[in-house]
């Protein structure tokens, strides 16, 4: 009776191990299968990804170099800026002093002319003064001649009248 409750429990488990075979056979190995195969498309996955980030590495290399390159230029710029900006401020106070130069000059051209125009005007008025005292002058040596003539004419009556 052991012996058949043995027998039994033996037939019992290889029954159930060739369950597990025939199920391992059928489900494990076509999930091996699987597996294999998501192994090799997760391995095809990695190598694009290698290759895309070396591809990015080799991105960002170029990208240091220009940000390198264009940190220089803006430096260079700066440099450049700032000599023509104090080139500018001085350019700037020349203009200043140049405007005020040219004030002071207008100023001075403005009193010039009128110096001048009190000149001109103290001219005309001597040569109006000038014009008049030669007027009277000439005159003057007109009644001075004909007092002469008078006084001849007389000098000469009273000589004829002595004689």
């Amino acid at each position: 009776d052991k012996k058949n409750d043995v027998l039994r429990a033996l037939s019992k488990a290889q029954a159930e191990i060739q369950l597990w075979r025939s199920k391992f056979e059928t489900e494990g190995l076509g999930r091996i299968d699987e597996l294999e195969s998501s192994k090799h498309k997760l391995a095809a996955r990695v190598i694009e990804a290698e290759e895309n980030i070396e591809s990015l590495t080799t991105k960002i290399a170029s990208a240091e170099k220009s940000k390198h390159r264009l940190e220089a230029e803006i430096e260079e710029m700066a440099i450049e800026y700032e000599r023509t900006h104090a080139a500018a401020v001085i350019t700037e106070k020349r203009g200043k002093n140049f405007e005020k130069v040219v004030g002071e000059w207008k100023t001075k051209a403005e009193d010039i002319q009128s110096e001048l125009e009190a000149s001109q005007s103290e001219c005309r008025n001597i040569n109006a003064e000038a014009f008049r005292l030669k007027a009277a002058f000439d005159d003057t040596t007109e009644q001075l001649d004909i007092v002469r003539r008078e006084n001849k004419n007389l000098a000469d009556e009273i000589k004829d009248l002595l004689d």
